[in-house]
């Protein structure tokens, strides 16, 4: 099994190529600023075998960055399905989609998710679909396009042809977000 670990930092307006300038020197990570969506926020992401790993030496935002932040906000994920994609070029834009779990419907999450993945990959690769360990209960999944006409047609086919969403997915969920975000020059996954 593999875990990821995510930073959300949100830039003072303005200020997100400062923060960006300042996590030029990680490698191995993901890293991505939201284009539509809320603006200044920048993700970063990395994998792991193990929790203790990520314990070990965690991801922060780093010294030079901290002028120009108005929040951090660091989550553990157990990685699901296959695990992660590895490290690698696959598009030009990246939607990110959060949701917050109804209480003790994670386990249903999951399920609902997973049976319906290998249709929609169909049509899409998915790079990463995750339940954090964190926090509250939460479930993410990034999925990267072309572009977003690409992302557009991509998904209205998968509703179409009845690949998406999830049947019943939207009621174990109380809260749903969704980010567009465009890969930095140093992501790992572009």
């Amino acid at each position: 099994m593999s875990y990821c670990e995510t930073l959300r930092l949100q830039a003072v307006p303005g200020k997100a190529a400062n923060v960006l300038l300042s996590l030029a020197g990680l490698t191995d990570v993901g890293l991505w600023s939201v284009d539509i969506g809320l603006l200044n926020r920048i993700y970063v992401m990395r994998v792991s075998d193990s929790p203790e790993a990520l314990d070990a030496a965690p991801l922060d935002a780093p010294e030079a960055s901290l002028p120009f932040l108005q929040g951090v906000e660091r989550t553990r994920w157990r990685c699901l399905g296959a695990g992660p994609k590895p490290a690698g070029h696959y598009g030009g834009v990246y939607e990110w989609r959060c949701y917050d779990v109804n209480p003790g419907r994670s386990a249903e999450a999951e399920a609902l998710f997973l049976a319906s993945l290998p249709g929609r990959e169909t049509l899409s690769p998915l790079v990463a679909v995750m339940a954090s360990i964190d926090g509250p209960q939460r479930f993410a999944h990034l999925w990267p396009y072309a572009d977003p006409n690409a992302r557009a047609a991509i998904r209205a086919r998968s509703v179409q042809e009845g690949l998406w969403p999830p049947p019943g997915f939207a009621l174990t969920v109380s809260r749903m977000e969704n980010e567009l975000l465009i890969p930095a020059q140093n992501s790992a996954w572009r």
